[in-house]
């Protein structure tokens, strides 16, 4: 309960941040376009490359913001901006408290820096949904780490869907490599 809690203190708390990226109606328009089935379309919205046939590797996070201002206007993309905020910082204090379950409040006074660091991408970008996925992947890899099969069941669909929500997923796949050789090394 006390990652829930504090994600939603968090995400409750960034509701009185206001809309501000400057990105924020390029990825509306470009997920309002992938709705309509054009994730590889010529770009109208750059003078770099105007005209020429462009695709997205983020088009499911662009979705999802066009998706949340077509339902609720600006409401709504800070509803989920909200909600993408409370995932991930419920997930940087359950990934603290699972390796401190013993010390409580030491778990979360050791996730405020990591809190305080994320602030930095509390946007309407689908960057910030590749942090909640990062976050995420953390939590399986040490799951997995400690024995759980289950944990590792569940790694390829997040990359599969992170890969669509934002292109830093190649981050996941190299820890992913990195954590393999350490396996690979720590069993000889």
């Amino acid at each position: 309960m006390v990652p829930i809690a504090i994600g939603a203190v968090f995400g409750a708390a960034s509701t009185q941040l206001a809309v501000g990226d400057s990105d924020v109606f390029w990825h509306l328009v470009v997920g309002r376009d992938a709705l309509r089935g054009l994730i590889a379309a010529p770009d109208g919205l750059s003078w770099t490359v105007a005209g020429q046939a462009t695709s997205s590797d983020q088009w499911l996070g662009q979705v999802l913001w066009a998706l949340a201002y077509d339902g609720g206007g600006w409401r709504g993309v800070v509803a989920l901006r909200a909600l993408a905020i409370a995932l991930l910082v419920g997930v940087i204090v359950y990934a603290a408290l699972r390796e401190r379950p013993t010390r409580p409040l030491g778990a979360v006074l050791a996730a405020l820096p990591a809190i305080a660091l994320s602030r930095f991408v509390w946007t309407e970008r689908p960057e910030l949904f590749g942090f909640v996925c990062f976050s995420t992947l953390i939590v399986l890899l040490r799951s997995a780490r400690s024995g759980s099969d289950r944990a590792l069941y569940w790694i390829p669909p997040l990359i599969l869907v992170w890969a669509n929500l934002h292109g830093s997923f190649a981050l996941g796949v190299g820890l992913i490599g990195l954590v393999a050789i350490e396996g690979a090394v720590a069993q000889r």
